[in-house]
């Protein structure tokens, strides 16, 4: 296999580059050395001849898109000329099948600045990738490519050999072989999780820039007491086990006063109510950690400081597009992150949580550069910061849980919330249909929930509930998860599951016992690896899991015939080996 490895320079100049590719049997590694990288690089474009086929032929290029989008499967259709860029993709993973031909192509050092490249050309499709540059080279480029070939010979196969690789080099280990270690993750395994959002201010804020005087005042949804009552009423309805998760336990609530956490929030009924509420909840069976963030920070926080936050290549300060409860928010770099989470973590444990500490959005934000001289961080730096605090939550409570489920995050992740925002909405023009690429990697490593879509599933449509477990998930509640006022829609949907009054508490119990008797006799497939996903009929899909036990899912509008097995419309079916 040949190459065309293409450096853009800030001049806009290009020259080739010079590359190593080892070829050995079905494995094939490129390397391009840092050294050899032009100080002024701005774009590096790696073109593997093979990675090309006619439009109009039988076949496919798989992709990790965005967590926006989720991993796509885009045939050879005939179209006009075109480029999709797919940045920031969820896996460093995408491959090509055509008549005669299947390969994965896996980057494993340089990802940090991928992106995947499907682009359209005189009729003849290609798959590249390319890597940006925002400042010199920090690591070689690495791409590991694997030729595959019969029942490998499929999108199904490229997740495997990537799976294969991830293990092999001891990057990630088996569920199973971390549940001796770290009961929690059993525990985990077999429950629900319930996120219940406590408490917050006004978003979008009203007041960009909050002092103690002009603070909004927070909106108590769920104090420490009612959220007992919610316990109950689950365990009355039937929800034997769970693993709950507090949000907006700290002071001001979710967003409140980050990275601030203490005191515990009074309105809530302070540290006295929320032990005796950790007690009950022990009582009752069920687990309870909670929700931190290391990675923002807000002005109006007793502990802002100004030097702790990430500074752009430009000079100007990191901060978020949108404002949130405590209103402008900044990007505090990983270094003072690793060093508050030190100092915070062994506190907020002293009040009793234990369980998947949930650390906000460290898993689904792409790591950022930082060029504070105080604290300077590339790319790779600041996600090895990152991981730490994911290690140091998993050290300090028994698990660590996050918001997404990057690639480059996995390694000392246990429950990532969801994959992708979007599984059910539009996909970029190119694609044909949406393709489990990460769970066929990760499954029975990582848990996760598949998407923003599928969280509260129960309190949505037939749908959410079959992409759910389509996707392996371990379901995800999220008590008041719509709490954005003027926009569109929360991204977790509009469709809420409740506690506000009793009535709304009952339906809740209802919903979530119904998520609760789905997940019982699929629960044990958590620890097995997905080993195929396929398309069976227009609308029908299979899952084949390591064990031997398949499931078939019915999204048609009649029922379908599986082997004797009748698959209802809008419904799934497990089928034992």
């Amino acid at each position: 296999m040949k190459f065309d490895v293409l450096c853009t320079l800030n001049n806009r100049l290009q020259r080739a580059l010079p590359y190593t590719a080892d070829g050995r049997g079905d494995r094939i590694v490129l390397t391009v050395k840092k050294e050899d990288i032009p100080q002024d690089v701005q774009q590096i474009d790696v073109r593997p001849d093979a990675f090309t086929a006619p439009a109009g032929s039988e076949g496919y290029i798989a992709c990790s898109a965005s967590c926006g989008t989720g991993d796509l499967l885009c045939p050879f259709t005939p179209r006009a000329d075109g480029e999709w860029v797919f940045t920031v993709p969820i896996l460093p993973l995408s491959g090509l099948k055509k008549d005669g031909f299947c390969a994965a192509a896996m980057a494993l050092s340089g990802n940090l600045d991928l992106s995947h490249v499907v682009s359209v050309e005189g009729g003849v499709y290609r798959l590249s990738f390319r890597f940006d540059y925002e400042a010199p080279a920090y690591e070689d480029i690495v791409i590991v490519i694997r030729l595959l070939h019969g029942g490998d010979a499929d999108y199904s196969g490229m997740a495997r050999a990537y799976r294969d690789e991830q293990l092999a080099r001891g990057e990630v280990r088996p569920l199973l072989e971390r549940m001796k270690e770290r009961p929690e993750l059993r525990h985990a395994a077999d429950t629900l999780y319930i996120r219940i959002r406590q408490a917050w201010k006004p978003v979008p804020s009203p007041v960009p820039e909050q002092t103690v005087e002009n603070e909004p005042p927070m909106h108590v949804a769920v104090s420490f007491e009612r959220a007992g009552e919610l316990m109950d009423a689950y365990k009355r309805a039937g929800v034997e086990d769970a693993d709950f998760c507090l949000v907006g336990w700290n002071r001001k609530g979710h967003d409140g006063r980050y990275p601030q956490l203490f005191p515990v929030e009074p309105d809530l009924g302070g540290e006295d109510g929320l032990r005796a509420l950790i007690a009950h909840a022990r009582s009752l069976g069920y687990s309870i950690d909670c929700h931190t963030n290391s990675t923002d920070a807000y002005r109006i926080a007793d502990t802002f400081d100004e030097d702790e936050l990430i500074v752009k290549r430009d000079g100007t300060v990191s901060q978020n597009s949108a404002g949130w409860s405590a209103g402008n928010m900044y990007h505090l770099c990983a270094v003072p992150g690793l060093r508050r989470a030190k100092e915070d973590f062994p506190r907020v444990a002293a009040l009793g949580f234990h369980g998947l500490h949930y650390i906000d959005v460290i898993s689904t934000v792409w790591p950022r550069a930082c060029y504070n001289p105080r604290h300077p961080q590339t790319r790779r730096e600041t996600a090895e910061n990152w991981l730490r605090i994911l290690r140091l939550a998993r050290e300090t409570f028994g698990g660590a849980a996050s918001e997404g489920c990057f690639d480059m995050y996995v390694r000392e992740m246990d429950y990532g919330l969801y994959q992708s925002f979007n599984l059910l909405g539009d996909m970029p023009e190119i694609a044909a249909r949406r393709v489990p690429l990460w769970s066929l990697v990760y499954h029975g490593i990582v848990l996760s929930n598949p998407s923003a879509e599928t969280v509260n599933y129960p309190a949505k449509t037939w749908k959410e509930r079959l992409k759910c477990y389509e996707y392996g998930g371990r379901p995800a509640i999220y008590v008041h998860s719509a709490f954005v006022s003027g926009r569109k829609s929360n991204w977790m949907g509009d469709l809420d599951i409740l506690a506000g009054t009793d009535e709304q508490l009952e339906k809740g119990a209802r919903q979530v016992k119904r998520a609760y008797d789905d997940y019982q006799p699929l629960k044990y497939l958590q620890t097995q690896f997905m080993d195929r996903h396929e398309q069976l009929a227009p609308d029908v899909y299979r899952v084949t899991y390591s064990g031997g036990d398949s499931m078939v899912f019915n999204y048609a509008e009649a029922d379908y015939d599986y082997d004797g097995h009748v698959v209802p419309a809008h419904d799934y079916i497990l089928v034992k080996a």
